[in-house]
């Protein structure tokens, strides 16, 4: 029952995190999404008023394994014909079933449920298309027990003990699993731990993760006075700048305990276990009372790297310049190094054209650099977008050469002085 149980665990805390994930996604993401329509059955019966669990397959297998709990990327439930009909991102899905027939808020498992994985006619976990922009009617599809698959993935377990600064035991925590500190959502997920604080997870071999340790798993940042914890940082401290700085260390003129302040990574090859991985846990500090403290480190480090925030179009055309592309990628960089930051993205153009015209392209070119980013992995979450017309010219609109200029999308650091 064990093993069954904890496959089970990441719709525990994934719920909320899979739904939230595409109600996040910007609409000029949500209008090239595809449409997926079928109808679930296990063991010959439709299942009505099911929840069905979307698994990219580009990020790997679904949780097949005892101990493995990864968490998918979207989740819905069936009508009272077993029928769904969904709009996913382009991509390649495995597909999750849980029979709870309930509508209330998710919960931990109850006598009696059961969990499948969509099945091919091969007997192998079925992988269903979603095509940009397109309709796809998959029919019928058919759940198989978990146990009836071969895993091909291999793993090697971590073991530790959560605990609170002065090494009292936390029960009733999980333990995130992430490849990248700035990803907004973990990727594989614990059971909670037990009354003696420890905790259990595969993770795939030879792939580093950092490891984070939270009471709840809701999409939203957790609350000031909550406990979090992350691997390798014993400081309160080092928790409130892990998101201004990429490697988790304060600058010099923060306080910190060296290396007692920094993220750390766990590796491990197939069938290797890593024991003694304990995480400690510290309650969440008032942001705006961080903020203040480290401010003036923080912009000045922000102006110090930050790339040139100017981008060009080809005229008045949707395609970047080349020279753009190449800021971008440095802020792509910058960005994802620097999770705290948000920016802002505003458009702006030359005085050709009607200004419904003007405005209508500044938006439109903003956008198209606010997906540059979301799909090199910046989340959308941080990213605003106006279109300003032919506002705020930065060069004379009389000529070639300052219309050029004055054709531009700007991108500025919302809190920073710009």
């Amino acid at each position: 029952m064990y093993k069954i149980h904890f496959l089970w665990c990441w719709m525990l805390v994934s719920l909320t995190l899979a739904v939230s994930a595409q109600a996040e996604l910007p609409d000029f993401i949500r209008s090239k999404m595809g449409y997926l329509g079928g109808q679930v059955y296990v063991d010959g019966k439709i299942q009505p008023q099911v929840v069905i669990a979307f698994f990219n397959e580009k990020n790997g297998h679904p949780p097949l394994s005892e101990g493995m709990g990864r968490v998918p990327e979207f989740l819905f439930r069936t009508d009272s014909a077993g029928e769904f009909n969904v709009n996913l991102p382009a991509g390649q899905y495995y597909v999750g079933i849980l029979i709870r027939n309930s509508r209330g808020a998710p919960g931990p498992p109850r006598l009696g449920e059961k969990f499948y994985f969509a099945v091919n006619d091969r007997g192998g976990l079925l992988l269903v298309s979603v095509a940009e922009q397109e309709r796809q009617e998959v029919g019928r599809i058919n759940g198989a027990p978990h146990w009836s698959f071969t895993d091909p993935t291999m793993y090697f377990k971590v073991t530790g003990v959560i605990r609170k600064e002065k090494g009292e035991p936390v029960a009733n925590v999980v333990v995130l699993g992430k490849s990248r500190l700035n990803i907004p959502r973990p990727e594989y997920i614990s059971a909670r731990t037990s009354s003696d604080g420890t905790y259990s997870l595969k993770l795939p071999a030879n792939i580093s993760y950092y490891l984070m340790a939270r009471q709840d798993i809701a999409a939203s940042r957790p609350k000031p006075g909550s406990l979090v914890g992350t691997y390798g940082i014993h400081s309160k401290i080092g928790l409130a700048t892990l998101n201004f700085f990429s490697n988790a260390t304060p600058p010099s003129m923060i306080p910190g305990e060296g290396e007692n302040s920094r993220a750390m990574t766990v590796s491990g090859r197939e069938g290797e276990t890593r024991s003694g991985v304990d995480i400690y846990m510290y309650p969440v500090p008032d942001p705006e009372v961080m903020k203040k403290s480290v401010q003036s480190s923080v912009t000045s480090q922000l102006h110090e790297k930050i790339p040139n925030n100017q981008v060009y179009f080809e005229g008045k055309s949707g395609r970047l310049s080349a020279k753009s592309l190449r800021d971008l990628e440095q802020w792509v960089a910058f960005l994802l190094s620097k999770d705290e930051v948000d920016i802002e993205l505003v458009g702006y153009t030359d005085n050709l054209g009607t200004t419904a015209a003007n405005f209508s392209l500044t938006e439109k070119q903003a956008r198209i650099v606010a997906e540059y980013f979301v799909v090199h992995g910046v989340s959308a979450e941080r990213i605003k977008v106006a279109g300003m017309g032919a506002l705020n010219p930065v060069a004379n609109n009389r000529n070639n050469a300052g219309r050029a200029k004055n054709r531009r999308v700007e991108i500025k650091i919302l809190g920073a002085d710009n």
